[in-house]
């Protein structure tokens, strides 16, 4: 009798145990509120943005202690209002709205981080940070993906139109859809569908024609950049190729910014040559870095003190400032990367990457340089 008695206490205590492991039902499905078992149990109430790993770091526990005490798993949604029972000994944490995921996207067939950083209207590195990510981080339809503050709530039509136009180039006299293939490095099949073409379209000089993301480095730029070019309020859109006075093409990007903007040092390097009231590119830097991969610099207003051929600096130090030297007709930096120490490649991923400037159209035929 004596060791029934013990068996039915065990069955007691182990059902008052897994009471706390059971799901908790929300009181009011309306407001998202869950009742925790434990009767002195800290909870924490779920915001927009949060995750089980997100909520289990902050409080100093494990996300499978968090998730036991809840009686979920991993694949469990989190809603905002939500109140979540946090383990013995977690503390907490701070609410997610004062870290910076305002909003969530669920991602589609076909996204990538770069198309939802566009739709969004956010930069690219911005949204990575918000997702402890890296460009390289897989994503797959149906994940969550945190938007930090200040992005649009994406659709699906929106993350389309970014992915499948990022910007337009101009039809010059003479050209064909292969030749602008070749000039932009967009495939000339993918082209020709997100202008709702074929091979066999014809177009005119003067018509705008849009390029797919797929040109520009499927989200991962060729050399990636530790700080954006130009710190303060610029402007810049992905002029790479556009055609210039005399034949030339344009091999760079143009960042738009007022007159004595600070421009810094792009990656940790040395300043190997420098162009003082150059015809062409005024007064202009080139700056290279260990593995051989220079950054050139032109049509700056003045060169920051103190620094010459020899110099080294650190990304994010100041180098000169934004003018208008040489063959410019407004104020802006003319940024090329050579990687490598090799021919010029399209920096406009790149920029978008770190984050620098707002997207522009109006400059993308622009002849500013």
């Amino acid at each position: 009798m004596a060791a029934r008695r013990g068996r039915v206490a065990f069955v007691v205590v182990a059902a008052a145990t897994l009471a706390c492991l059971a799901p908790t039902p929300r009181v009011d499905a309306g407001s998202g509120h869950r009742a925790c078992a434990t009767a002195n149990a800290a909870t924490y109430t779920v915001a927009a943005g949060d995750s089980w790993f997100r909520v289990a770091t902050a409080s100093g526990t494990t996300t499978a202690a968090l998730l036991g005490a809840n009686g979920a798993d991993s694949s469990a949604v989190l809603y905002p209002g939500d109140v979540l029972c946090l383990p013995n000994g977690a503390a907490s944490p701070a609410p997610t709205s004062q870290g910076g995921c305002a909003t969530k996207h669920i991602v589609v067939r076909g996204d990538s981080w770069f198309a939802i950083s566009r739709a969004a209207g956010v930069s690219l590195n911005g949204l990575l940070k918000a997702n402890n990510a890296s460009a390289t981080t897989v994503i797959r339809p149906g994940a969550e993906v945190c938007l930090p503050a200040g992005a649009t709530q994406t659709t699906t039509a929106a993350v389309a139109t970014a992915r499948s136009c990022v910007s337009e180039r101009a039809v010059a006299a003479g050209e064909s859809w292969y030749a602008i293939s070749r000039s932009t490095g967009v495939p000339i099949d993918a082209l020709v569908a997100a202008n709702n073409a074929s091979r066999s379209s014809p177009i005119h000089p003067g018509q705008n024609l849009c390029l797919p993301e797929v040109g520009f480095g499927r989200d991962l730029p060729s050399v990636m950049l530790d700080a954006a070019p130009v710190r303060g309020a610029c402007r810049f859109a992905n002029s790479w190729k556009a055609t210039r006075g005399g034949g030339r093409l344009h091999v760079g990007v143009d960042l738009i910014s007022p007159a004595g903007t600070p421009v810094v040092a792009a990656a940790n390097g040395t300043l190997t040559r420098q162009s003082i009231g150059g015809a062409r590119s005024g007064n202009a830097w080139w700056l290279t870095t260990s593995t051989g991969t220079y950054f050139f610099y032109a049509h700056l207003a003045s060169f920051a003190n103190g620094l010459s051929v020899g110099s080294t600096v650190q990304a994010g130090d100041v180098i000169g400032s934004v003018g208008s030297t040489g063959n410019a007709v407004a104020p802006h930096l003319h940024f090329e990367i050579h990687p490598g120490g090799g021919g010029p490649v399209n920096p406009y991923s790149a920029i978008w990457m770190v984050g620098g400037c707002n997207y522009d159209r109006r400059y993308e035929q622009t002849p500013l340089s």
